[in-house]
């Protein structure tokens, strides 16, 4: 359902898709300031995983209290190991793990939906993003929305293309407001997505 109640309109008769990347000018400098207010707000949430040898490792999760520490990790004495080695050895646990919390989210989503708690219409999606109501929101990788989020009432002003350097990619505007008010944010594939809306929430009320 919308804010405002009733049905909810079907997310491709209003929603115009871009693909194409941002032109390289004061759009992706918003862009980046974007980026950098998202990572400040949403830093406190972000999952760690441990690389240490076996009895220092037991020892930090005994002590540790950061409440995103994986559960798996890189066992060994990693002291002469370059970045990049640590990387591919840590990468694959890392794709294993984001894999498991992005189908975990999907399957809550296609368990709220009937019930008026998930949604994939876009100008809902960011009234209540603004409101604090979204716990969980999904955007399709590569995907753009040029127009303008009033980031008070959440009401959006949408475009086919950018018409100037105050159109904003509003998908970054939403993302970052529900990182500012404690969700999470998760970029997939948009075979992956739940329908074929280039945007996806999951609500907590």
């Amino acid at each position: 359902n919308s804010p405002g109640g009733g049905s909810s309109p079907s997310p491709a008769s209003d929603t115009p898709i871009m693909r194409t990347p941002p032109s390289p000018t004061a759009a992706r400098a918003r862009r980046w300031a974007t980026a950098v207010s998202v990572v400040r707000s949403a830093v406190a949430r972000v999952a760690k995983w441990l690389a240490a040898a076996e009895r220092p490792n037991a020892m930090y999760r005994t002590i540790s209290r950061y409440p995103h520490l994986a559960a798996q990790g890189l066992i060994g004495n990693f002291s002469r190991t370059g970045v990049d080695e640590l990387h591919a050895q840590a990468w694959p646990i890392v794709q294993r793990d984001m894999a498991a919390r992005e189908a975990e989210v999907l399957e809550r989503y296609q368990n709220l939906v009937s019930r008026a708690r998930a949604l994939d219409e876009v100008r809902g999606i960011a009234q209540f993003a603004v409101q604090g109501r979204v716990r969980e929101l999904l955007l399709s990788k590569d995907a753009y929305l040029w127009g303008a989020l009033d980031r008070k009432s959440g009401e959006l002003r949408l475009h086919g293309e950018q018409h100037d350097a105050r159109d904003d990619d509003v998908l970054d505007d939403i993302a970052e407001a529900v990182l500012a008010r404690g969700g999470d944010v998760y970029s997939i594939e948009q075979e992956r997505m739940p329908s074929k809306s280039i945007i996806a929430a999951v609500l907590r009320w």
